[in-house]
């Protein structure tokens, strides 16, 4: 059996693109499929490895912010009202009274017994403007910190028509809180 050369040429045309499909798909496409596969996996960890590093980032910065707080707070506490501190923050409040020429009253009824970590305070103050302005600026910067609920300034006729005679211009009457520390 002679085969002519167009037969050959189809047969060995052929029997090459049988070898060709068996390379592709005995190497090239697993190649390929591993190629895949790693690519996948190295991306993965990339992610993986991003979201680590944004983690430590975060946990850095949150320990930076830990230690600003803390120094925060003991910036705060030293501004806390201490049980046992009656003396010092009425002697407080009445040298700020004086220093600054007016007459003052203080109602505290639970001073001495703190409800909820918080002690209420009325004041009553006496005197001209200017100085009681310059009190209210000494109370900003007092050791202590207060919460201002309610300023009323009045004029003395006014409260004379209350009833209640004051010898100054001016009337302020101030109720606040301070917060307890144990």
């Amino acid at each position: 059996m002679r085969l002519n050369f167009e037969t050959k040429t189809k047969i060995f045309v052929t029997g090459l693109g049988i070898i060709m499909v068996v390379v592709i798909v005995g190497a090239i496409l697993p190649t390929a499929r591993d190629i895949y596969g790693i690519n996948r996996d190295t991306l993965n960890l990339k992610n993986y490895l991003d979201q680590k590093y944004k983690n430590v980032m975060t946990l850095r910065r949150s320990s930076q912010k830990i230690d600003d707080i803390k120094k925060q707070t003991d910036i705060f506490s030293a501004t806390l009202y201490h049980r046992g501190d009656e003396l010092k923050l009425i002697t407080f409040l009445e040298n700020t009274a004086t220093n600054n020429k007016l007459t003052q009253k203080i109602q505290a009824p639970n001073l001495d017994k703190p409800e909820n970590k918080i002690i209420k305070l009325s004041l009553s103050l006496n005197g001209a403007y200017p100085d009681i302005l310059k009190y209210l600026s000494d109370l900003e910067k007092a050791p202590y910190f207060l919460v201002l609920n309610r300023i009323q300034v009045s004029t003395a006729s006014e409260r004379i028509k209350r009833d209640v005679a004051v010898p100054a211009n001016l009337n302020l009457d101030l109720e606040m809180q301070l917060y307890v520390s144990e």
